[in-house]
């Protein structure tokens, strides 16, 4: 597992390993002539999962654990990584056997003195709030794995990975822990009194290590996966082992209400229902991420709030009168909560990098040391504010609120009628609003102006890609060529904020004259920033504004 720290003890890392299916009778083939094998022992470890009575976690695809025995005794919070759908491990597993490769994040906290299965680390279960709301987490069920440990090197010693043999007893939570070993345990499948199935395997785990980072490493681990394979290993037949404890989570009560099919002639309530949901569980997942300080996940959090709130006002027609007022004034508030803090991250890295081509190396450094430390230190201030807004009780009543409204938001009998009808006037409501907002804008109108020109074009964008699942391609187009006209004026925003930071810093007392001195610069950097903006934008409206990009909007149907 590839680690990180989080504070605390907490180690955090993305987990990538493949998995084969094997049975009793297959050995371990010699595997020197790829690698080096260094044998790790035997361990028996004993790992308990817990989750609330109805599996609020497993419903998200997170998976919390105890285990004893073994070098990572303690507590693992595992959840899907930040690659769709498994692809990018896929991808990466070349040409080799074909098992089942499998990417995790994961969050391990140390076994400690006193730790008792009824009472999780608060650290780990801060992390799940969202997705535990008010439910209280119990053990529900217990695997005994026998694993033998291998540590695969290359040539040069690199760790490449770990192969794991591992035979496997699964129970339920009350299990005495000392299972039978899966040749005397009771046969796959046998009830246990509590209802949970009884059921022994053997499967090996390929785990990766720095080494297999490299293209090398890569070559490597295939290698060692075919000689795997050669062996009689197999692709696992079953599912994972906390499928096997938990259950088949497809067949469970989906966390978030699912997405629904849309087409143009799908009812419009479909496409209310859709954007919900999509960005819903959009802001449940950056919430997590947040919470681990991961990167970029603060400005994603904020993303998947505006296009939230851009979809109940772009939608508005279709709600019963007032229904969405509370959901818009709560999804503003948490917005507003965190704008310090996505500020302060632009204006650091913008401002660093600015520094950073500097004409003088000397003055790039100080000038750099200066940045990190006063703006590092407004990052830390605001984040530890915005952060203390997730543990709110409004908050967490967001989040519930949302989930009703992707269920079943209260809409009006226009809802009914197909998309392709009454997507497009809502469509061009926003785009209009964008088009009154540019007429007279100018190179010399105020930042405040140029400002309003941005909310009202990211409006008109996510309206048209609110549209664009149901429409298709028309509304697509729109919504990349408006991408455009937001990233200027964007830009020009992210500029005169600096500018302005720029001024507060340089003012703000106890600041070297040559700080002050190339804060001055940089200043002047950032306004003509800022005016590059202005004088490109009039280009990059104009092709936006073609009739091939928005005749949908006014088109009969």
């Amino acid at each position: 597992m590839a680690r990180g720290r989080a504070g605390s003890g907490v180690e955090t890392g993305t987990e990538v390993e493949r998995k084969f299916g094997v049975d009793e009778a297959y050995a371990v083939p010699d595997l020197s002539d790829v690698v080096t094998v260094r044998e790790e022992g035997t361990d028996v470890l004993v790992t308990t999962y817990l989750d609330s009575a109805d599996l609020r976690l497993w419903r998200d695809g997170i998976v919390l654990r105890h285990r004893s025995g073994g070098p990572d005794a303690g507590w693992h919070l595992k959840f899907p990584a930040a690659i769709a759908d498994g692809e990018g491990a896929a991808g990466a597993a070349g040409g080799g056997a074909g098992p089942d490769t499998r990417v995790r994040s994961e969050v391990r906290l140390p076994a400690r003195r006193g730790d008792h299965l009824d009472a999780p680390p608060a650290e780990l279960l801060g992390l799940v709030r969202v997705a535990l709301a008010s439910a209280q987490v119990s053990p529900r069920g217990r695997i005994r794995t026998e694993r033998t440990r291998r540590t695969l090197l290359t040539p040069g010693g690199a760790e490449l990975a770990e192969l794991a043999d591992d035979r496997v007893t699964v129970g339920p939570a009350d299990l005495d822990e000392r299972i039978p070993h899966p040749e005397t345990a009771s046969p796959p499948g046998t009830p246990h009194a509590t209802g949970v199935p009884l059921g022994a395997f053997r499967e090996l785990e390929l785990e990766e290590r720095d080494g297999a980072a490299t293209p090398e490493g890569r070559r490597l681990l295939d290698a060692v996966a075919t000689h795997l394979a050669d062996a009689g290993a197999q692709p696992p037949a079953a599912e994972s082992k906390a499928v096997r404890v938990l259950g088949d989570p497809a067949k469970l009560p989906p966390a978030v209400p699912p997405v629904p099919s849309l087409s143009p002639d799908a009812p419009a309530a479909a496409a209310v229902r859709a954007h919900l949901a999509t960005y819903t569980r959009a802001l449940r997942r950056e919430d997590l991420r947040v919470r681990l300080d991961a990167e970029d996940s603060v400005h994603q959090l904020r993303v998947a709030t505006r296009r939230l709130r851009s979809g109940l006002r772009a939608f508005r027609p279709l709600f019963v009168t007032g229904w969405e007022d509370a959901l818009r004034t709560d999804l503003r508030w948490l917005a507003t909560s965190f704008a310090p803090t996505r500020d302060a991250e632009v204006q650091l890295a913008r401002l660093v990098d600015r520094a950073g081509r500097l004409p003088d190396a000397e003055a790039t450094e100080e000038v750099q040391t200066f940045l990190r430390r006063r703006l590092g230190r407004e990052l830390a201030t605001s984040r530890g504010a915005s952060l203390a807004v997730l543990d709110t009780d409004r908050y967490l009543a967001l989040h519930h609120q949302l989930l009703q409204a992707a269920d079943a938001p209260a809409t009006v009998k226009a809802a009914k009628k197909p998309c392709a009808e009454v997507l497009p006037p809502l469509a061009r409501r926003a785009y209009g609003r964008l088009e009154k907002a540019t007429r007279g804008l100018d190179a010399d109108a105020p930042d405040t102006r140029w400002h309003e020109v941005r909310i009202t074009a990211k409006r008109a964008r996510y309206a048209a890609e609110a549209c664009a699942p149901a429409l298709g391609k028309p509304a697509r187009r729109l919504a990349g060529q408006l991408s455009r006209v937001t990233d200027v004026l964007g830009e020009h925003q992210d500029a005169v904020v600096a500018a302005a930071t720029l001024t507060r810093l340089a003012t703000s007392g106890r600041v070297p004259a040559r700080v002050a001195y190339w804060l001055g610069v940089l200043h002047a950097e950032e306004r003509a920033a800022a005016r590059v903006a202005r004088e490109s934008f009039g280009d990059v409206w104009r092709e936006a504004g073609r009739p091939r990009y928005h005749h949908w909007l006014d088109e009969e149907h």
